[in-house]
């Protein structure tokens, strides 16, 4: 929902009382009727003050201490500059994409192979090559690049938009980014969230490396490849065996990312090949040149337990599984001593399991709002009137005087630069700056 009265409804000029009152009883309703409830903000004034507001009433989810704690820390590092986002399958998997398995099951009918039978016993790069080969077989010249604009195909005919995942991603405007996924919702997120401009050659995000980057704007990197960009799409076995002959550049920026920032990874279980030699080979130097100062590459925020993942990457990942506080689910019990019930036990599993997904799924994403809620340190509201709940005499005072200070600022900046620099710096924390003459 929006943030309602604050257009047509009148309260425009009260938006510090109407923020107030909304999470207070939005707050309220969602206790009492077990929902949950998103607010869409339409400007960053808006966002920022409703951040700062669920953080000064201390905002308390339905997650477990630890979990609380650890999204507070990745909240301010955020804030600070000190992390790079990694993203995978699992954040536009909530958008309604398929996973990479259920990809390759659909570029078999996609391709009209179902001829090819069963191909489980295959890892995915495997069937992956097996689909490329078959290309090859019915006299497609560039298999790799009829196999890139099959998945391309498969990918734009899945009606989709950001998930809540990626909204709320990119509402941290964290910087730098890199990701496996080949399709561009992370980059309609950060443009929706994305208070600059958006003309040809300004976008508010660069993709690379088909793009340069610009001072002030955010990037992600398409470590496979991007949906536009069939040639670059990479997804079989031969793909990723000459990915350092084609791609080394992008993975020296990925390994650069864990080097110099906290990697946070989301939707991603690391199992890729690629990334996971780049962290070993980190992880590796690091453990030679730093061996009495172990410093984590990073954090992995996972959708189950893996005591074995966690274990492996011990002292290298910070692995957080997000759980939610209330009344433990009740999983029905798949096990039946009858083979007339094995149907309806499966189907029993699968439902239990659909379950358990869609509650590790919802933790994540509250996970996120948590984390989102301490990285906003925009203070654009902070001396704008209209955010004020009840500003005494001394705080209205400094306003007006402020705000006489930037018009007089941008009189003096029409002929002195520094003047109009000083009155942009006011307008970032709200006060109204007349336009230069």
């Amino acid at each position: 929902m929006p943030v309602l009265g604050s257009s047509g409804g009148g309260l425009g000029d009260r938006r510090g009382r109407l923020i107030a009152a909304l999470l207070d009883e939005l707050t309220e309703a969602a206790r009492e009727h077990s929902v949950d409830v998103a607010i869409v903000a339409f400007s960053r004034g808006d966002y920022s003050a409703l951040q700062h507001r669920r953080r000064i009433a201390g905002s308390t989810p339905n997650l477990g201490e630890a979990d609380r704690e650890r999204a507070a820390e990745l909240g301010e590092q955020i804030a600070e500059g000190d992390v790079a986002l990694f993203f995978g399958a699992g954040v536009s998997m909530a958008a309604g994409l398929p996973s990479w398995s259920d990809l390759l099951k659909e570029l078999v009918r996609h391709l009209a192979l179902d001829s090819l039978g069963s191909m489980k016993a295959l890892g995915p790069l495997e069937q992956a090559e097996l689909l490329q080969v078959e290309l090859a077989r019915a006299g497609k010249p560039h298999s790799q690049h009829a196999l890139g604009q099959a998945v391309a195909e498969v990918l734009t005919a899945h009606p989709s938009r950001p998930s809540l995942a990626h909204a709320l991603l990119a509402g941290m405007r964290i910087p730098e980014a890199a990701t496996t996924n080949y399709d561009r919702l992370y980059e309609r997120a950060v443009e929706a969230a994305s208070a600059a401009e958006v003309v040809e050659g300004h976008a508010a995000i660069r993709r690379l490396p088909w793009q340069r980057t610009q001072p002030g704007r955010p990037w992600v990197l398409k470590m496979h490849g991007d949906v536009a960009e069939p040639d670059t799409i990479v997804l079989s076995r031969s793909a990723f065996v000459g990915y350092d002959a084609r791609w080394k550049p992008v993975g020296s920026l990925v390994q650069s990312l864990m080097m110099i920032k906290h990697l946070l990874v989301v939707g991603a279980s690391l199992t890729d090949d690629n990334l996971l030699r780049f962290a070993y080979e980190v992880a590796g130097l690091r453990e030679t040149l730093l061996q009495d100062e172990p410093r984590e590459i990073g954090t992995v925020v996972n959708l189950s337990d893996d005591a074995a993942f966690a274990r492996l990457w011990s002292n290298r990942m910070h692995v957080v599984v997000p759980r939610l506080i209330g009344p433990a689910e009740e999983v029905a019990d798949g096990g039946t001593a009858s083979a007339q019930c094995a149907t309806a036990a499966s189907q029993d599993e699968e439902e239990a399991k659909a379950r358990r997904r869609r509650r590790a799924s919802r933790a994540l994403t509250i996970f996120l709002d948590h984390v989102a809620m301490y990285a906003e340190r925009d203070a654009s509201h902070l001396l704008d009137v209209r955010y004020a709940l009840e500003r005494d005499d001394a705080e209205a005072e400094l306003i007006a005087q402020l705000e006489k200070g930037a018009a007089h600022a941008v009189k003096l900046g029409a002929t002195d630069d520094a003047w109009w620099q000083l009155a942009l710096a006011l307008q970032r924390f709200g006060v109204h700056v007349p336009p230069r003459q």
